[in-house]
């Protein structure tokens, strides 16, 4: 029941009262089970369209596993007077074994990685769990071999639950816009539990009908992976983060290269970018080509000479040199930074590669000042020197503009998902 708090009005206009009322009612119970409080204004704008997709994936994957684990028992002998507890449990054991072993190996190699690129570490982790259900598909097949699948299984299984658990940590936290990173993470959950227990009466249902036709499993499967795929990249693009990652931003400063200034929002950034590992478009091979972080002995001088040079270049009116950038012609550019070098710093040491790249692969440009970087790279006599010097300059008279521009579109520019190697200089 509506209950009236205060009115007001304009003069003594009666038509202009307003009411001001305050309601008895409470939030829709199956609304406040399953969406974190407050939603929507609690979450990000991609929230729902994400979860929707991301339920769609989630039943697939556990009708598919509730598939593999059929087979998986089939081949470990359940129903097998000849099969022993004792060779089932050290398969068992082994499967965990180095299925840990593997979760402790690529957190080792990958884990730095995954803030940066979690759209792509993401699907990646849901077609690698494909891949470990199709082994333990295939499993009963190879009997004299079942153990060796079980342990490469184990071992996808375990780049799936790595990768996977730290990507959906980087996408709640850019989810939950009220400091509820804990609630976003447990509705979550429950919405997880509730797509499972719905999977898993659907697999009681066609576990049974499938065990003896070998066909209809190959069948159900192949149907269910093409659906976890599409829902997988449909969920990942529907993601869109206000952050720049180095392919984002490569995006991002291409159009504002190409365009004079022009300066692309958060969400169509993010739909141009790629999120497949085995297909590299345009940015990623540009982002592949901007080593950061790295040994100055990876700069190839010659002499300390022409190290003070590049110091002197870098340095500003304001501050020491932050970052020293070289490059190559078709090769690596080499970004190496300075130890507790300023934030920003990096953001523009970023952008001045990705201007030599541009340079170097591109003549449309609507910018003189980029025309003349563009003319002197494509002249007969390459200055690199000089390159380096107006590539510089156009960086320091861009950044602030650009950053400007970002912001106002929705882009948070104070951090960047841009990892770089941990080499670091001092200057004495």
């Amino acid at each position: 029941m509506a209950k009236v708090v205060i009115r007001e009005s304009y003069g003594s206009e009666h038509e202009s009262e307003r009411l001001y009322v305050q309601t008895d009612g409470q939030p829709n119970s199956l609304t406040s089970v399953f969406l974190p409080a407050g939603y929507p204004d609690s979450v990000s704008g991609d929230y729902i369209e994400y979860q929707l997709w991301d339920s769609i994936q989630a039943f697939a994957s556990s009708i598919m596993n509730n598939l593999g684990t059929h087979a998986v028992l089939k081949g470990v002998g359940v129903g097998d007077s000849t099969a022993t507890v004792l060779a089932a449990t050290i398969t068992w054991l082994l499967r965990d074994g180095t299925s840990m072993s593997g979760r402790i190996l690529f957190a080792y190699i990958q884990s730095s990685k995954l803030d940066a690129d979690c759209k792509k570490w993401r699907l990646f982790a849901d077609l690698i769990n494909d891949l470990s259900i199709f082994i333990d598909l295939l499993s009963p097949y190879f009997s004299h071999y079942f153990l060796y699948t079980q342990c490469l299984s184990g071992v996808l299984k375990s780049l799936v639950g790595t990768a996977g658990g730290a990507t959906r940590a980087a996408l709640t936290q850019h989810q939950s816009r009220r400091n509820n990173l804990a609630d976003v993470s447990a509705k979550d959950g429950s919405q997880e539990t509730l797509v499972n227990l719905t999977a898993l009466i659907c697999s009681l249902i066609i576990v049974p009908i499938v065990s003896t036709n070998t066909n209809l499993v190959w069948i159900l499967f192949v149907c269910f992976t093409l659906l976890h795929i599409y829902a997988n990249y449909k969920a990942v693009k529907s993601v869109s983060l206000e952050t720049f990652n180095l392919s984002r931003f490569a995006i991002f400063v291409d159009n504002y290269l190409k365009t004079g200034g022009d300066v692309l929002p958060v969400k169509t950034c993010n739909t141009r970018e790629n999120v497949w590992f085995f297909i590299k478009d345009e940015f990623d091979v540009c982002s592949d080509r901007i080593a950061i972080g790295i040994s100055l002995q990876s700069h190839r001088l010659s002499n300390a000479k022409q190290l003070n040079q590049l110091i002197d270049l870098y340095a500003t009116d304001d501050d020491d040199c932050q970052y020293i950038l070289t490059f190559e012609t078709k090769n690596k550019i080499n970004i190496s930074l300075k130890k507790n070098f300023i934030p920003s710093a990096l953001l523009e040491s970023v952008f001045q590669a990705i201007v030599l790249y541009f340079a170097q692969n591109s003549s449309q440009t609507k910018d003189p000042k980029l025309k003349q970087i563009i003319n002197e790279l494509n002249g007969e006599s390459k200055d690199t020197k000089r390159l380096l010097e107006l590539s510089r300059k156009y960086a320091i008279d861009s950044m602030s503009r650009l950053t400007a521009k970002a912001s106002a579109e929705g882009w948070d520019t104070s951090k960047v998902l841009i990892t770089p190697s941990e080499w670091r200089f001092e200057l004495s």
